[in-house]
This record gives C-alpha cells, structure tokens and sequence, in this order.
C-alpha cells in the first residue's frame, strides 16, 4: 500500500509540474519550434535543395555567426553544436550536414 501511495503521489508532483509550466508559458517556445519545421528542407538529398526550400539562394560567410562543433564526432547518431549570432537581424539558423 505504501509502495503505490509513492508512485501516485509522484505522478501527481510530475504532473502539477508540468501543468504549471504549461501555465506559465515555458512550454510555449517549444510549441513554436515544432510548427515552424520545414519538411521537405530535412529531407533534401543536396545542399542547393535545403536551401531552395528554405528560401534561401546560396550560403555565405559571415564574421557575424559563430558555429561550435567538435572536430571529430564521438558519436555519430549525436554531434553536439553550438550557433551565436551577433546580427540584430537575424531571424533564425539552419546548420545543415551532409551524411557521413
């Protein structure tokens, strides 16, 4: 009986948390990311194509953007990056990777 008393009472902390958040708008941002995702630039075989998708005509170079990647990926399935931009301009980045 104390066993189940726990896990109901863990359940109803896990969910007060999670209402509450929803309540104060954390969850909001995340909603936001998952509307916006572009299908068809995921699933481009080339570069040229993501782009095209994206709206975009062609990459370019800018002191601006910053991108941080390991040199050499410990695990493939999971390559940790890090995107800044110093622009007040900037709406959004896509790093976009070629298949290994």
């Amino acid at each position: 009986m104390r066993v189940m008393r726990r896990a109901l009472l863990a359940r109803l902390c896990a969910g007060a948390t999670l209402w509450s958040a929803a309540l104060a708008g954390v969850l909001h941002p995340l909603l936001a990311l998952a509307r916006q995702w572009n299908k068809k630039a995921f699933e481009a075989q080339a570069l040229a194509d993501a782009l095209n998708e994206l709206g975009l005509t062609k990459a370019a170079e800018s002191r601006e953007v910053i991108v941080k990647a390991p040199e050499i990926a410990e695990n493939g399935a999971q390559v940790p990056t890090r995107s800044m931009s110093s622009s007040t301009r900037t709406r959004s980045r896509s790093l976009p990777a070629s298949a290994s």
